[in-house]
């Protein structure tokens, strides 16, 4: 039998938020119409249905919805979703990806929290990348880090002079690699390093070798002309000798 409902009991209808997910089509479909100004994502609760997230936890700031912190939260998050989520969808959002990341790069608001946003967005979301995407999607170079970032197109632009090129793997973790695109030989290690660590190798055997170079010819000769062959019989004659000499001790 059916339960009866306690007086004054209404049947409340199922929230936006609690809707099953949207396909993947269909996110990538509201995530690129969503987009505002080639800059960023508002709070919606077509947003929240397709994150999969309550639509109150879009908003840092309730009373008004286009509020600066609103915007660079949810942009933060829909971002973290394409990046996470939506990855065989790559080419269709990663235009407005890198339009966003852009605008986020220009907000105090976003720099001065951005590790805080990227990890609580990743919580949220049940994202275990927050220090890769923290080095690539939200990667940025900061006061102090100018000549690093100088150094890093130099590396590259050496890289590319001997054939090596760096990329990152399509899906999460987004670990960066290095391809050579002439011998279509791909390595983990900066081919730089390993370039380097050869280089030394070849000098300590350099070394070594130039040690030995001075060291050998520093020893003692031996004159063996003086020594008697070893199968002569007067050799042979001597070791019976000694032999006897210590039978008969």
């Amino acid at each position: 039998m059916p339960k009866r409902k306690a007086h004054g009991q209404r049947n409340e209808p199922p929230s936006d938020d609690a809707a099953d997910p949207m396909t993947p089509e269909h996110a990538v479909e509201l995530i690129y119409r969503s987009f505002r100004s080639n800059q960023h994502w508002l709070p919606s609760r077509a947003l929240a249905k397709c994150l999969a997230v309550p639509y109150q936890r879009l908003l840092v700031v309730a009373a008004a919805k286009d509020d600066l912190s609103n915007l660079v939260w949810t942009s933060v998050l829909v971002l973290v979703y394409c990046a996470t989520h939506l990855v065989d969808f790559h080419e269709s959002w990663y235009e407005a990806a890198d339009a966003s990341a852009a605008w986020l790069r220009q907000q105090q608001h976003f720099l001065d929290q951005r590790e805080d946003l990227v990890r609580n967005a990743c919580s949220l979301l049940n994202v275990r990348y927050a220090e890769q995407l923290l080095t690539t999607l939200f990667a940025v170079t900061g006061e102090g880090h100018e000549e690093e970032g100088a150094g890093a197109d130099d590396d590259d632009a050496e890289l590319l002079s001997l054939g090596w090129q760096r990329c990152f793997l399509d899906e999460p973790p987004y670990t960066a690699y290095y391809w050579n695109m002439e011998t279509n030989l791909s390595t983990w290690r900066h081919p730089l390093e390993t370039a380097q660590l050869e280089r030394e190798l070849q000098e300590q055997k350099q070394q070594r070798r130039d040690l030995l170079a001075r060291v050998l010819p520093q020893r003692l000769p031996i004159n063996r002309d003086v020594m008697p062959p070893a199968d002569t019989p007067i050799a042979l004659s001597r070791v019976r000798q000694a032999i006897l000499l210590r039978v008969v001790l």
